[in-house]
């Protein structure tokens, strides 16, 4: 990167522009901090696995919140080196942990960029029994694709400096993410093959949170089941 004007540094680099324009998108501490708080387990003794924790604004906010034990994880070098707390280098295909070994895997608007079959083995490999998965997602409502029309028109862009930010922060996941509310029933069908159970769900103007638990095992070495 290069400095601009007045000091700063300007993204030289088509991954740069990018990582610059995601860092002006999802900023609002305030927002993150809400839809976090729909999960239950917020302040816990409890590692969490933060998968594409990007610069790490959602282990920021689950500190300030009263957590205390993360793990940041993305696929960024670049990323990781603009968050404050350590990360760790790698893809979600292939989590470099050993089985059992995590307490809580959160997932913040990442699914929509992996093959979640593949991403789903990896998550519930490394979960304890009865650990838990948790993710926000988007999917396609009419607020969100009024709101992804605008956000395409580079002339909005202009006026609305957001929209040019989250036009090329976001313009690949728009297409990526389109079929979200299709995709949903398979990702949930994957979960409960894996042997994990639906605790909470929460549908939004704009996405989906959800909080799954891995069944823990009982006596034998077997997994509870839930014949609900």
């Amino acid at each position: 990167m290069k400095p601009r004007d007045g000091g700063q540094i300007q993204a030289t680099t088509e991954s740069e522009i990018w990582e610059e324009a995601y860092q002006n998108v999802r900023r609002s501490m305030g927002r993150r901090k809400q839809l976090l708080g729909f999960f239950d387990w917020i302040g816990e003794e409890k590692t969490v696995l933060d998968l594409g924790t990007g610069d790490g604004l959602d282990i920021q906010a689950l500190e300030e919140m009263g957590h205390k034990r993360f793990i940041g994880f993305d696929i960024s070098h670049n990323l990781l080196q603009d968050s404050p707390h350590k990360g760790v280098v790698g893809d979600a295909h292939k989590i470099p942990f050993r089985d059992g070994s995590i307490d809580i895997v959160l997932a913040n608007s990442v699914i929509h960029h992996f093959d979640f079959p593949r991403m789903a083995s990896e998550i519930v490999r490394v979960l304890k029994p009865g650990g838990l998965f948790c993710y926000l997602e988007q999917r396609p409502t009419l607020a969100r694709s009024i709101l992804d029309w605008f956000t395409m028109q580079k002339w909005v862009g202009t006026i609305i400096p957001y929209l040019k930010h989250r036009r090329i922060a976001l313009s690949e996941e728009i297409e990526d993410y389109t079929g979200g509310l299709e995709n949903y029933p398979r990702i949930a069908r994957k979960l409960l093959e894996l042997g994990m159970d639906l605790e909470r769900e929460k549908k939004t103007l704009l996405g989906v949170l959800a909080q799954w638990r891995k069944k823990p095992k009982v006596p034998g070495g077997f997994s509870q089941f839930n014949p609900d």
